[in-house]
């Protein structure tokens, strides 16, 4: 094999689309005989579908590079040729959760990842590929059951910064999911590969209460407490765990959903009612004013190894008072072997933006959560328990833990809920 042929194999690899047939000869430096010339730069290929036209080396899916109209350098992208006749210019990816995509707008904006295994191009990057020309998106997914389907749409395309990287079109939907996917009727919700009920046409005032109705399934519920003059709101509801019938304040999962948010969120609620959330201060409150409540927090740590802690009240006050805690005796049946929420006893709840904690540090500003800080002789220790810290299942500070569990102190499961004594 000649020199220059590996040379252009090397370069095809790379997706350095350079016709060496064509290469521009220029002005000889001396005279007629020399042989000292120079060349024009090689052209990119715009697309991994030009990769793969253009270049008879770059049949196989992986790295090559690329440079869209208008794009000031060349950069690396993903290639897929494995499917529906190749060329497609992989956009994102997600495999095993490897990377978070709990990113901000400059991230998505760059692109974060590894092309290798899970990404995001990157929206500028992006805008600049679909600009060019119309594109068709393929989307391929897998269910957790291993089935597998894909959707698709004729014409994708973004905007760019100016237009806030907006969806300005996907054209017709087509796809292989009918057969796969079962759209549930009216009232019902898909779960565990079922349609079951969520139950919309009844209200209550917690999540006892409907167990006590005869409702006997974990999901998610209306809720009205007394005194709450806005609209039911809808809370998760345990009827499974010691005896059923907990409203469910707050669950961590997998650090799928922020919690750095500031006293208006904290207040409000926020995340996914199946998933990762905080119920809301405020409807919390109105929920423990209405009689006398247990607690219990149910804990993972990084070990896997589960504990939970019960208290024989729990109640907040309202807004006013700063969702002061009001916190019982801790139960003697609980496996986490030290009350952690001792010191958390009667403080008031604090967040980034107010500074609650009454004593001379900022807990919640520097641990970037809201909670009950404080200390009752006023020292300079935070807590001995914190679940909304953002570095949930790892040993990366802050993260959420339980001072002095009998495994490691490290969180990656938490989970409030509360039920009428």
């Amino acid at each position: 094999m000649s020199s220059l042929r590996r040379l252009t194999q090397y370069f095809c690899l790379l997706g350095l689309l350079c016709d060496f047939s064509q290469l521009s000869r220029g002005e000889s430096f001396t005279n007629s005989d020399s042989s000292y010339f120079f060349y024009q730069r090689p052209n990119y290929p715009r697309d991994c579908n030009e990769v793969l036209n253009e270049c008879s080396s770059s049949s196989s899916s992986g790295v090559y590079l690329i440079k869209p109209d208008g794009y000031l350098e060349p950069f690396e992208v993903f290639c897929n040729n494995d499917i529906d006749s190749g060329g497609w210019t992989i956009l994102q990816r997600r495999m095993d959760g490897s990377i978070s995509f709990n990113r901000n707008w400059e991230e998505y904006k760059d692109g974060f990842g590894f092309l290798s295994s899970e990404f995001w191009l990157g929206n500028e990057k992006l805008s600049y590929i679909t600009n060019q020309a119309a594109y068709e998106l393929r989307i391929d997914l897998t269910l957790c059951n291993g089935s597998s389907f894909y959707v698709g749409y004729n014409a994708f395309r973004i905007t760019d910064e100016w237009g806030l990287f907006s969806l300005s079109s996907v054209g017709e939907y087509s796809g292989n999911e009918s057969s796969l996917i079962t759209f549930c009727p009216p009232n019902t919700v898909a779960k565990n590969f079922t349609c079951e009920p969520v139950h919309d046409t009844e209200i209550f005032t917690d999540c006892y209460h409907a167990y006590q109705s005869g409702h006997r399934e974990d999901g998610v519920y209306n809720i009205r407490p007394s005194g709450w003059t806005g609209e039911p709101f809808r809370a998760p509801c345990n009827m499974s765990i010691d005896g059923g019938g907990w409203t469910v304040l707050h669950r961590r999962v997998n650090g799928s959903v922020s919690f750095e948010h500031n006293w208006e969120g904290y207040k409000n609620g926020f995340g996914i009612l199946e998933h990762e959330l905080w119920l809301g201060n405020d409807k919390i409150h109105f929920i423990t004013k209405q009689k006398n409540y247990e607690l219990r927090m149910d804990v993972v740590n990084l070990d896997q190894d589960a504990y939970f802690a019960k208290y024989n009240l729990f109640r907040i006050s309202d807004e006013n008072f700063k969702y002061q805690l009001q916190l019982g005796v801790y139960d003697s049946t609980s496996t986490t072997n030290f009350d952690a929420m001792n010191q958390h006893r009667d403080q008031f709840f604090s967040t980034p933006d107010r500074d609650n904690d009454r004593i001379n540090y900022d807990c919640a500003g520097v641990i970037r959560d809201g909670w009950w800080y404080g200390h009752p002789q006023g020292n300079v220790d935070c807590n001995d328990c914190r679940f909304n810290s953002p570095n949930i299942g790892t040993t990366t500070y802050p993260y959420p833990y339980w001072h002095y569990l009998p495994g490691s102190d490290y969180l990656m499961y938490t989970d409030i809920k509360i039920r009428p004594v």
